[in-house]
């Protein structure tokens, strides 16, 4: 009865997922879009700063811009957040959405207080970042039920509805969201190494250094949970397919220690 229990669960979660990719096929349009004007927003930002470098100072004009650069750059948020509720099932897909969501929130802090500094640009281009890894994702993954051939009574060669040979058609979005999931470890190897770049040039970290090392440290772990929660099927197949579960980080979160610092 347990294990019958058991599969009803997985059928339903299978089908949940299915559903989630299904719907991210169609709104891949509506994410390219969000993307082109996180784009516009990064530019502009940079733009502005590089006028207020330039002259000392923004003039009236262009201070106005940086208001209306914090009014977009929450429009795209919301935008981006409503992507998320359509993909609830999909948890690597909502985990780089919402991370994506956060950084326009910084971003747009910065620009309602007039500020197109490095620290506002790193918060929209982090944001660009994981839109591109979504859409790098979404372009190198079929969704289910895509080039999957099919025997005479439905089934893949591999006896599952869907799916294609050595791997089971349920197994599909599991292992989409894996090579999702190795981006975004990569991403987090990445900003680790240069955040400890940046603090080895001073004494101790600032609080911007500390509050980075943290939101690291928070998505080290929720990725780390996200492998752990791959399907067995997944855990099986991925001895026959080329991609490789993420080598996860387990030092991400601590700023280097004050003797190791010049």
């Amino acid at each position: 009865l347990a294990e019958a229990r058991a599969e009803v669960a997985r059928s339903r979660r299978q089908v949940e997922l299915d559903l989630a990719f299904e719907q991210l096929t169609k709104i891949q349009d509506e994410l390219a879009a969000v993307h082109a004007r996180q784009q516009e927003v990064v530019g502009e930002a940079e733009r502005l700063e590089g006028l207020r470098q330039q002259e000392g100072r923004l003039s009236r004009g262009q201070a106005e811009s940086v208001g209306e650069l914090g009014r977009e750059q929450r429009q795209i948020g919301a935008e981006t957040d409503r992507l998320t509720e359509k993909l609830a099932a999909a948890e690597a897909f909502t985990l780089a959405l919402r991370r994506a969501t956060d950084e326009m929130a910084r971003a747009a802090e910065h620009f309602d207080r007039q500020q197109t500094d490095l620290a506002a640009q790193q918060a929209a281009r982090r944001a660009l970042q994981r839109l591109e890894l979504l859409l790098q994702a979404l372009a190198a993954d079929p969704s289910p039920g895509d080039q999957q051939p099919q025997g005479n009574d439905g089934e893949s060669p591999s006896g599952g509805a869907g799916g294609s040979p050595g791997q089971p058609g349920d197994a599909i979005a599991e292992i989409a969201q894996l090579k999702l999931i190795k981006l975004m470890q990569e991403e987090v190897n990445a900003r680790t190494r240069e955040l400890d770049e940046s603090v080895s040039k001073h004494q101790t970290p600032g609080p911007e250094a500390q509050q980075e090392y943290t939101r690291l440290s928070e998505e080290q772990s929720q990725l780390a949970d996200l492998v752990r929660n791959l399907t067995p099927i997944v855990a099986e197949d991925i001895e026959n397919d080329p991609l490789q579960l993420p080598d996860l980080r387990d030092d991400v979160g601590e700023p280097p220690p004050a003797e190791e610092q010049p």
